[in-house]
């Protein structure tokens, strides 16, 4: 079991969750606040105007638009995750190509898996489903955290 070096406490992918989990949706609502978020919808129109979002490349490259929108939420995220001293085998949000797609609740989500790592020991996995639409640039609802999978528990 990894322990915590300040408080003696036992780390899990569990420790830290519920704080990952409200830095994502203070990052979602910041960015649908920002003016980013405007710019990023202008973007999305021009791409699917001109052809290059349902492109040949799509299923191996993730669209630009979403893409970037996608790390300046996770900026939060990424601070908290930093701050408690956790860090990811994946860039943010994760790996596109290995990356899903599904709909719940008439909701289209991009599924992503970030392994954590504390101290260089492994946690396990976060799941990580981001809502969005492939008719206009949106994240309707805030980003959903999930642990996928467990390590280093004794």
């Amino acid at each position: 079991m990894i322990k915590h070096t300040t408080t003696n406490q036992s780390i899990t992918i569990f420790t830290f969750f519920d704080e990952l989990s409200q830095s994502l949706k203070a990052g979602w609502e910041k960015l649908k606040s920002s003016q980013s978020y405007k710019v990023y919808s202008e973007a999305f129109d021009f791409f699917k105007k001109v052809g290059l979002y349902e492109g040949l490349f799509r299923p191996d490259i993730p669209n630009p638009v979403y893409d970037n929108a996608a790390k300046e939420l996770g900026k939060e995220f990424l601070n908290k995750a930093l701050e408690v001293g956790l860090y990811f085998k994946e860039l943010f949000p994760g790996d596109f190509n290995i990356s899903t797609e599904n709909v719940v609740d008439g909701l289209e989500y991009r599924i992503f898996y970030l392994t954590a790592y504390h101290n260089g020991n492994k946690l396990g996995t976060y799941k990580l489903s981001f809502s969005h639409s492939h008719r206009n640039f949106d994240f309707p609802a805030p980003p959903i955290l999930e642990i996928d999978s467990v390590e280093n528990l004794i």
